[in-house]
């Protein structure tokens, strides 16, 4: 197992090359210029320009500026950020547990309820209720998040006043940062019941818009899946001998139509990190993506350039702790 990890990981260093130089390269060939934008009005006194332009080392050649990058990548140096001064890894690791703790609400509320959607579209293959939850799982998939964010904002939080509107808490409230996990770390304050309340109605909303493409895929692949395993003698047999539908499906079918959907998840998981740039911008959410959207606007090479190799790495660790659930779930795959 970790001879077969060992491989993977050395399997992943061209895809992370290949991403460390789009991403240096893409940034680069974009309209605009970021000692331009930091320096503002000043900008306008040419040796002022040139004084800054050097400082970053952006006059150097473009081959030359991605080799420097490329040594410090493989020394883990991630720059700083041209803007706040500060190195991206600590810009980084101070936003990440709020991307991480709402994808994981979100990847939570797409398994409990794609799994009950696809579940009971294959119990009631080719009704109404089939087809109505498989359109509205269509529907889910081809909607775009800002739009779907921005109709939630209108109805749950202007209109009724249910959940806030952005943020991630209130500023009456404060957090004892332990974990980087606002319900986490809400049982260390001075009002947890309050301050969890709190952090949950800030997330919720930000949660079901990140949900809804995993949820709508887990539930069609649900559905296939079962649809395919349902047609196995031994589900034959099961069923012969007057055992309910419900176990059938739990004991015997739902567990030999994991894999197909575990795949599903593991990749759904992986898009959720990306998927959180809109999410993040339309709730002011403090996470990673607002926090990458920001520098493309401001043109922060080192922040674009870090966070990207840094999420792209985090895919791989997701994609490979997919691969050892794989084992898990099927014993077969330990020979």
């Amino acid at each position: 197992m970790i001879l077969k990890f060992g491989k993977k990981l050395f399997s992943a260093l061209p895809t992370l090359f290949g991403v460390s130089l789009f991403a240096f390269l893409l940034i680069r060939l974009a309209p605009g210029d970021p000692v331009l934008t930091l320096l503002g009005e000043r900008g306008a006194d040419p040796e002022v320009y040139q004084q800054m332009k050097q400082s970053l080392g952006l006059d150097k050649p473009m081959y030359q500026q991605f080799f420097i990058y490329l040594g410090d990548l493989m020394q883990l140096d991630l720059g700083t950020s041209i803007h706040s001064k500060q190195s991206v890894w600590s810009e980084f690791i101070s936003r990440f547990p709020a991307t991480m703790e709402l994808s994981i609400m979100a990847i939570i509320i797409a398994i409990i309820v794609g799994l009950i959607l696809g579940v009971v579209a294959a119990l009631y293959k080719g009704k109404f209720i089939d087809t109505i939850l498989m359109s509205s799982a269509l529907v889910g998939y081809s909607m775009p998040i800002f739009w779907w964010g921005l109709v939630l904002i209108l109805i749950f939080s202007s209109h009724f006043g249910i959940t806030p509107v952005a943020g991630r808490m209130s500023a009456l409230y404060e957090v004892n940062t332990v974990t980087g996990f606002y319900l986490i770390d809400s049982w260390f304050s001075d009002n947890p019941v309050r301050v969890f309340n709190q952090a949950l109605r800030h997330m919720i909303l930000p949660a079901i818009v990140l949900a809804t493409i995993p949820m709508a895929a887990i539930a069609r692949m649900t559905r296939s899946s079962l649809l395919d395993v349902l047609k196995e003698d031994y589900i034959r047999t099961a069923k012969s001998k007057g055992l309910s539908s419900v176990y059938v499906i739990s004991k015997h079918a739902l567990r030999n139509a994991f894999m197909p959907i575990l795949t599903v998840m593991g990749v759904m998981f992986g898009t959720l990190l990306t998927g959180a740039i809109l999410t993040e911008t339309i709730f002011s959410w403090p996470g990673i993506g607002k926090w990458i959207l920001n520098a493309v606007q401001a043109r922060d090479y080192p922040v674009i350039q870090g966070g990207v190799v840094l999420i792209a790495l985090i895919i791989f660790v997701i994609n490979s702790l997919v691969d050892f659930l794989y084992i898990v779930v099927n014993p077969r795959l330990r020979k």
